[in-house]
Order: C-alpha cells, then sequence, then structure tokens
C-alpha cells in the first residue's frame, strides 16, 4: 500500500510496529531515499518539485489507493504542506479533510484514501475540457466519443494531436498551451493529457502523440518524446522512444547509443519556445523574472542574489508561491496562468527580462524557454552566459557571469539597469535587434511546422516500408 508523505522537508526517520493496512502500517523513512518495508512504499516530498519523486508518487495515485500523510508540529523547520504535496493534492484531487495530520507521535494509525484519479483516467468520462482542447468543436466530439466508447473517426484532412505532461510542471504546462494555440491556427485538432493511457489514446485516435518528458512510456504507433534538458531524461527512457524532438547538441549521442544497442532512432531539433508578436517600443524600466526555480542553482544557491533583488526599487518575480517563498517579501507579484497571455503583457510592460539558466540546461546546452519568452515580449534582456544565447543573440543580450559570486552578480545586473534606464533610446534599440533574432529563427509557430513535416515525412516511410 503506497504512503503519500507530505511535508516541506524529506521526513525524519518514523517506524512503527508490524500490522495490516488499515491498522498500523509499518514503514521507514530516511532522507533522499526511497525504502520499502512490509506491505508500505514511503515516497518522501521535498521542498523542490524532484521530477522522479513527483512522477513515482503520481504513479502511486494512478494505480491504486494511497495513504496520504501530512506532518504537523514534528520541527519549526516542517511546513504544513510542500510545494509538491500541493501539487499532488491539486492533480488527485484529494480534498484537504482526507489528509491524515501525523504529530509527534513515533507510530501512526491510518485509513487507506482511495484514489479518485482512477475514476477519471481509463472511463467513459471525457479527461478533456475547455483549457486543454484546441476548440470548442473538439471538445464534443471527444466528449460524444467517450459517450459511446467508440474511438474517433481517423482525422484525415489535418493532424489531430495528443500532448502530454506531467501534471503539476510549470514550463511545460505553458509550453503546451502555446502549442495547441498553434495547432489550432493549423485547423489541427489538438488535445493535453498527463500520462499514456492505451484506452484514452484509443478514443482519441491521434495521428501523433507527442509526450513532452521521456519518462512517460510510450504507446503504441508514432510517439515522439521531448529532451529540453537533462533532469529526469536518462538515455535509457529516451531510447523507449523511436522518434525523439531535442534541444541539445548531445542528444545525437543517442544516435550512436541506439545504434549500439541494435536500434534506430529519428531525430529533431525543437526548442521550447513560443509565439511570434509585433515589437513592443514601451518603456524599459522595471527588471521581470519569471520561473518555478525548481533547481538546486536557481532554487537555493541564487537565494541571495534575488534577497539583494527584492531590496531594490525595480524588481518583480513571477511564478508559483512556493518557488518563491522565504526568497523574496516585497517583490513577489503572483503567478501567471499559462493558458492566457498575462506572462507577455507582464514582461512588455516591464521591459527588462532576467534569464537565468538551471545547472542542467548549462551542462547540456540546452536554452531554458525564458529566453524566448523575453525577446518575444520585446524585453532588453539581461542573462548568463548560456552557451545558446551568447551564439545566437550575440551582443544583443546584456549578460552576467553565473560562476560569479551572488553578491558579484547583484552588481552587475544592478549596473545593467542603471545604463538601462540612463540609456532608454539605446535599450530600446537593444531589445529591438534580439527581438528580431527571436522572428527570424525560433517562433513557435515555424517549430510547429516542422513537427508537422517531421510526422509527415516518417509516415509516408512507415507506409511504404509496409
Amino acid at each position: 500500500m503506497p504512503l503519500l508523505f507530505l511535508g516541506s522537508q524529506d521526513p525524519p526517520s518514523l517506524t512503527s510496529s508490524r500490522g495490516a493496512v488499515n491498522g498500523k502500517v509499518p514503514f521507514l523513512a530516511k532522507k533522499r531515499k526511497i525504502l520499502r518495508r512490509g506491505s508500505g512504499r514511503l515516497f518522501p516530498q521535498t521542498s523542490l518539485p524532484h521530477a522522479k519523486i513527483f512522477d513515482k508518487t503520481r504513479k502511486c495515485l494512478h494505480d491504486g489507493p494511497v495513504i496520504a500523510i501530512q506532518p504537523t508540529n514534528l520541527s519549526a523547520k516542517l511546513a504544513p504542506l510542500s510545494a509538491t504535496g500541493d501539487q499532488l493534492l491539486r492533480a488527485a484531487e484529494i480534498p484537504a479533510s482526507e489528509i491524515l495530520p501525523l504529530g509527534k507521535a513515533r507510530s501512526l494509525r491510518v485509513r487507506t484514501v482511495p484514489s479518485p484519479l482512477r475514476k477519471n483516467i481509463g472511463s467513459p468520462t471525457c479527461p478533456f475540457d475547455e483549457k486543454n482542447t484546441s476548440s470548442p468543436e473538439f471538445l464534443e466530439k471527444l466528449r460524444a466519443a467517450f459517450r459511446s466508447g467508440e474511438p474517433l473517426p481517423p482525422a484525415k484532412s489535418h493532424s489531430r494531436v495528443l500532448i502530454i505532461y506531467p501534471a503539476g510542471w510549470v514550463s511545460e504546462g505553458e509550453e503546451t498551451q502555446r502549442m495547441k494555440e498553434c495547432y489550432a491556427e493549423r485547423g489541427c485538432e489538438c488535445c493535453i493529457g498527463h500520462r499514456s493511457d492505451e484506452t484514452v489514446t484509443k478514443i482519441v485516435n491521434p495521428n501523433y502523440v507527442l509526450s513532452l518528458d521521456p519518462s512517460i512510456p510510450p504507446l503504441k504507433g508514432f510517439h515522439c518524446a521531448t529532451k529540453w534538458h537533462r533532469d529526469g531524461c536518462s538515455a535509457q527512457n529516451a531510447l523507449r522512444y523511436e522518434n525523439i524532438f531535442h534541444a541539445t547538441p548531445d542528444a545525437e549521442k543517442l544516435i550512436l547509443l541506439a545504434s549500439d544497442k541494435g536500434k534506430k532512432i529519428r531525430t529533431m531539433r525543437l526548442y521550447p519556445t513560443t509565439t511570434k508578436s509585433e515589437f513592443y517600443d514601451g518603456a524599459k524600466r522595471r527588471l521581470c523574472l519569471c520561473g518555478a526555480n525548481w533547481d538546486w542553482r536557481r532554487g537555493n544557491h541564487y537565494a541571495n542574489l534575488y534577497r539583494s533583488l527584492d531590496g531594490t526599487d525595480y524588481f518583480d518575480a513571477y511564478g508559483p508561491a512556493w518557488a518563491w517563498r522565504g526568497k523574496i517579501f516585497h517583490s513577489y507579484r503572483g503567478y501567471l496562468p499559462s493558458e492566457t497571455s498575462a506572462l507577455r503583457d507582464v514582461m512588455q510592460k516591464d521591459g527588462v527580462a532576467l534569464v537565468l539558466h538551471s545547472d542542467d540546461h548549462l551542462m547540456c546546452k540546452a536554452p531554458t524557454q525564458r529566453i524566448f519568452a523575453a525577446a518575444a515580449a520585446s524585453c532588453v534582456i539581461i542573462s548568463d552566459r548560456h552557451p545558446f544565447v551568447v551564439e545566437n543573440f550575440g551582443d544583443s543580450v546584456l549578460y552576467v557571469d553565473q560562476n560569479a559570486s551572488t553578491e558579484e552578480m547583484f552588481r552587475q545586473i544592478d549596473g545593467h539597469m542603471r545604463w538601462i534606464l540612463a540609456h532608454p533610446k539605446e535599450a530600446v534599440a537593444l531589445a529591438r535587434r534580439s527581438h528580431a533574432v527571436f522572428i527570424e529563427k525560433f517562433p513557435l509557430e515555424k517549430e510547429v511546422e516542422r513537427i508537422e513535416q517531421f510526422f509527415q515525412e516518417n509516415a509516408r516511410t512507415r507506409s511504404t516500408n509496409g
């Protein structure tokens, strides 16, 4: 029986006597480890939404009943509910009344909390709504198909696409919404889900499935996976797919690795970009930083940098509340919904964007989506020296040294802001140059067109090969 531990830190060592489920459940927890003992499995939830732990826990919620435990009063460091736990509760729709409090007791008497996800996946109930479908007409077709249990007829004059990404992942959620809009503009049918499910895929009957995380198991048929950076994407996961879209030059090594194993894969370069827009020549007066800070570098290492920026009068921070809790106190402005244009509107209004990459992005030379969002929003960009940014945007971007101390990074950022405020015309010209690079090379409309061409070419190849 899975045990779901919801806490802001790794759980302390807790033991209980042997017993049956619905009685005293034996389990043992140690930091950053997933251990098994008796009939229980405990997945510790850290303050950061670690991809592997998050996926394993969501799998428990899908596969069967779960025992949810929330620690309280264990120590001053333990918050009532962790960020990851909060995401899981929203994803699983577990009401707060069903969360079992765990006090200072060394043993715990628990009861089973049925998993509500199970009733929504693989059942006649349509798992899609207005937010994750490309048009009201397509949504009505899906609902009718799920009511009848019969697959939709094949799409002939246009593509039908199913996009899958892990629930709770912020950047991937934003990207799926933008891709859905691009597919809708092309006259395609698009819907968004959170896991590979044979029943759902059979009824949707897509031309191809696009997974934004290779740790999601592929389905039969034409299934593509994206490899935008290293985290949560081992070679073993990626090689389960026949088609891989990548934003890192290192992904080409997968072809050689697959060849050594007697497998042939197809690859294509694809960036986590955004849709194009006209240049906005408004004032560039405030510094905007958007993100979830899911990694160590941006979530912990830069904490002092955030506090220094928090003391200025020009800084605005956006993202999930858990990403900024305890880091800034005056500059946090809230979370911007991914299905709206709020992010671009805010970035245009502020005029200056700070782009910081994780260690994973830096090591595998894959860019974060924020560099494209900043350029599309006509911002003056202040970025770390990521190889992709330096190579493609050159001197249209102002740089900071990510290897310097956080104090020195703040001095560099503050110096750039002083220059921008003192030279408004030159700042607008700088933003115009980075916007022109984006429009020429990286709009999402072009990326979706390339995905369609990739699918059509490979569909013809598959048909020819029989």
